[in-house]
């Protein structure tokens, strides 16, 4: 954090600088953010802050997951920094240019495939365990389809219901291939703060996505779970419970 901030103060350049370096600012600079993180006395600050960070902590995983899956399904080229396969919480340079530990990400992804209870892993997921799981299907079944990313429409979805705010949606569509993508947004209203996996009756109530006609292909199996979802057609074309959807975790491929 110390580094960091010195770091930021010398690029702002209004107390000191690269260029110019005052000393005596940066060392006042370091014992503040060594006193406002001090834990060898009662601390009001870091107690509060403590707090608020477990909060925000939670919700921000749900955050991370829809970005991830979204950056690998939208159209364009899905771009990966090394060492971002996990949650990233390093902070600028120089932390996030030390070397990445391959090995351990390694050994990780060798469990999620041996068998993995996701709804546990995302809920309890103080590592990353569960957004490397999304990026290993997700970039898999890439490698599996590649014209329906590469060339594939994008069709965005609407969605209606007492939660229809609360969730993206979109098809990536060619002549031979169909998929449906879901993930949730604005997760924290969407619970009311509880910190609750966003899954189920009671979080989405009626919400639904509306599917166009030719969606009739749509078999609703999702490559993340292994689960299916029952999709209601008629004239108009197709409707799914996001409720249905988010049975068991917040995030859907269907094929």
């Amino acid at each position: 954090i110390i580094e960091y901030m010195i770091k930021a103060a010398k690029e702002a350049k209004r107390h000191t600088s690269w260029t110019q370096p005052c000393e005596p600012y940066e060392n006042g600079l370091k014992t503040f953010v060594k006193n406002i993180l001090s834990t060898s006395e009662p601390n009001p600050f870091l107690s509060d802050f403590i707090r608020f960070q477990s909060s925000i902590a939670f919700f921000a995983k749900f955050n991370s997951l829809s970005q991830t899956l979204l950056k690998m399904t939208v159209p364009g080229v899905p771009d990966f920094f090394q060492g971002s396969e996990l949650w990233d919480l390093r902070l600028v340079d120089p932390d996030n240019r030390r070397p990445v530990d391959f090995e351990s990400r390694f050994d990780k992804l060798l469990k999620l495939k041996s068998g993995v209870d996701l709804n546990h892993l995302i809920e309890s997921d103080d590592s990353g365990d569960s957004k490397l799981y999304i990026i290993w299907k997700t970039m898999n079944y890439r490698k599996a389809h590649p014209s329906l990313f590469d060339f594939g429409n994008y069709i965005p979805l609407q969605t209606g219901g007492a939660a229809g705010d609360h969730v993206c949606a979109f098809l990536r569509k060619t002549n031979n291939a169909l998929a449906l993508v879901a993930v949730p947004r604005l997760v924290y209203t969407l619970t009311g703060g509880k910190p609750i996996l966003p899954i189920g009756d009671d979080v989405w109530r009626d919400t639904t996505i509306a599917l166009p006609p030719s969606t009739s292909a749509l078999q609703g199996y999702n490559i993340l779970t292994h689960e299916r979802t029952e999709i209601r057609y008629n004239d108009e074309g197709g409707s799914l419970r996001v409720a249905d959807l988010f049975h068991s975790i917040p995030l859907a491929i269907l094929e």
